[in-house]
């Protein structure tokens, strides 16, 4: 006869922890950078091409995001590319999106290695690498 009695406890043991895990990574969720080329069009718009960075929260708690911008490829200069938003810091909750921007001209895009956004904890977000080869 199987003894119930000592093999309850042991999956209990196995699974919650598995459980916990899960809960905290759909809880904590993702952010998901991305990066395109493109022109705003409207009424006081720049009609010059333009660099965006889009920031994606998926998850349920919020997270607020300070900065964002770019990692260049140059060696032995400055590489790292801050877009200054008046729009952040931003808080981002589950399903929102912010996006940032800067004109081409004033950026090397060949030369993006990715984009990036920080969040207030320091924490660094990047999109793909090389997103414009």
């Amino acid at each position: 006869m199987i003894n119930l009695g000592l093999y309850v406890p042991i999956a209990v043991a196995v699974l919650s922890p598995v459980a916990w895990l899960i809960k905290r990574r759909i809880d904590n969720g993702t952010v998901r950078v991305k990066t395109n080329l493109g022109v705003q069009l409207g009424f006081m718009a720049s009609r010059e091409p333009q660099l965006f960075i889009t920031i994606i929260k998926k998850g349920r708690r919020a997270v607020t995001i300070t900065a964002s911008g770019f990692r260049l490829e140059i060696p032995n200069q400055p590489n790292i590319v801050t877009i200054i938003d008046r729009d952040l810091p931003r808080e981002l909750f589950d399903g929102q999106s912010h996006t940032s921007y800067i004109d081409m001209a004033k950026v090397p895009f060949t030369k993006i290695l990715y984009a990036w956004a920080r969040d207030a904890t320091g924490r660094e977000h990047r999109s793909k690498r090389r997103p414009f080869k």
